[in-house]
């Protein structure tokens, strides 16, 4: 917010300042304001219509896309970035199309991005970067029922963040499918008791699997 109270001022001043509209984007963007973020749209699109060959104006533009629900978009953006890194491609930015496509409902795409980002864990600007990577892998994974990649991600995601309720419900599924019966109800209990009611549905199908787990005992 108070970024944007100097910004806004300062492009009123000097409109198509690239600096002041690219900061202000990114303002709206962290705003969490659903409005703001719509005026980032414009914003963005009129930067890069004036830098085309700016990737980072471009990079940009794909996130204002994804946050603003036009995944299509902002895939088309991702995909040319990547295309322009032939040898080795930002994983970061690999991560970022993965989301374009699992927000496509392309998971099959979006797990062969990130088998490529987490490769080289030291690629990634921080330990935080590659756990997002990591719980997005297995997201994909889940997606497309492969269950002995999501917990290969997930035990790569458990090296640099701790469990989140999220993570815990996919590690419980994945053991699951694995017929991991004893692990999968340990886990089904972690998720339940850290979740506290803010995963309904999640919830309600892991009591249903403790109690399927527990009558096959």
């Amino acid at each position: 917010a108070d970024a944007e109270a100097l910004l806004v001022p300062a492009l009123t001043r000097s409109p198509g300042n690239p600096s002041f509209t690219a900061q202000l984007a990114e303002a709206y963007l962290a705003s969490g304001d659903t409005a703001k973020i719509a005026q980032a749209t414009p914003l963005v699109e009129a930067l890069h219509a004036k830098v085309p060959d700016n990737a980072n104006v471009a990079r940009l533009l794909a996130r204002v896309y994804l946050e603003t629900g036009h995944p299509d978009q902002a895939d088309t953006l991702y995909a040319s970035l990547i295309a322009a890194q032939t040898a080795h491609p930002d994983p970061t930015l690999l991560d970022d199309r993965a989301e374009a496509l699992l927000r496509l409902h392309r998971p099959g795409e979006a797990e062969k991005l990130l088998k490529q980002a987490v490769a080289d864990p030291d690629a990634f600007p921080s330990r935080d970067a590659f756990g997002d990577a990591a719980t997005h892998l297995a997201f994909a994974a889940a997606e497309i029922d492969d269950p002995r990649i999501t917990l290969q991600a997930l035990a790569l995601r458990a090296k640099v963040q701790p469990p989140s309720p999220s993570s815990l419900f996919l590690e419980a599924t994945a053991n699951d499918d694995l017929h991991q019966s004893s692990k999968a109800a340990e886990l089904y209990k972690q998720f339940l008791a850290a979740s506290g009611g803010k995963l309904p549905d999640q919830e309600s199908q892991a009591r249903q699997r403790l109690a399927a787990l527990a009558h096959t005992k």
